[in-house]
């Protein structure tokens, strides 16, 4: 079997999520990221086995480390009765809000890939899966606190389906917008204290 060359591979991904960032999945081109990192598109191939492989290895870690984050919320969330209380929620709340606002400006460059360059790959859904998750952690979260209208069915799965993903769809905006971490983390706290009021609305019995 053949050595590696050492360096290749890093080479190959720094090119790669230059070539991903500009022109998307679909169209970035593994003939260009092999001539930029001047190596054979062959190498690619042995080391990722195709585009989505290569792909997946810039944004896989980060993937897991956000949801992560979502899984292991609700758990604390429940556990610690924090629904209990709204100040307790909000708290809460803006904790969780900080935690992914850390990690989104340690990886801004994989959280674009994620958000905005990933169609065409299995990562393209990913709001609608941390959509998923905010949808049965408010319908848990209704029938914990006994809330009548849901348990009556007046509050529709497509209504906590619509308001969750105008919220993730709104949040994401700081990466879509590439805002400075300052600016984002500003917009973060006033968009997520807007949405914390309207929720206010779940809570009446």
């Amino acid at each position: 079997m053949a050595k590696r060359i050492k360096g290749v591979q890093e080479r190959i991904q720094q090119c790669a999520m230059e070539e991903f960032l500009r022109k998307g999945y679909i169209d970035a081109s593994l003939r260009t990221i092999a001539t930029n990192a001047e190596t054979a598109t062959g190498s690619i191939y042995t080391r990722f086995k195709d585009k989505e492989g290569l792909f997946d290895s810039l944004v896989i870690d980060v993937y897991h480390k956000l949801t992560k984050y979502f899984a292991h919320g609700e758990t604390q969330f429940f556990e610690n009765e924090v629904h209990g209380n709204f100040d307790s929620m909000k708290k809460f709340s803006n904790e969780m809000l900080e935690k992914i606002l850390d990690l989104i400006y340690e990886y801004p460059k994989e959280f674009k890939l994620l958000i905005s360059c990933s169609t065409g790959t299995k990562y393209e859904n990913i709001i609608d899966e941390l959509v998923g998750y905010e949808v049965a952690s408010t319908k848990r979260f209704l029938e914990v606190i006994g809330n009548k209208r849901y348990l009556a069915g007046d509050i529709s799965d497509e209504l906590l389906h619509i308001i969750s993903n105008s919220y993730f769809n709104g949040f994401f905006e700081i990466i879509r917008h590439d805002m400075p971490e300052e600016q984002g983390r500003k917009y973060i706290i006033d968009f997520g204290n807007f949405y914390g009021s309207g929720f206010m609305y779940f809570m009446n019995p």
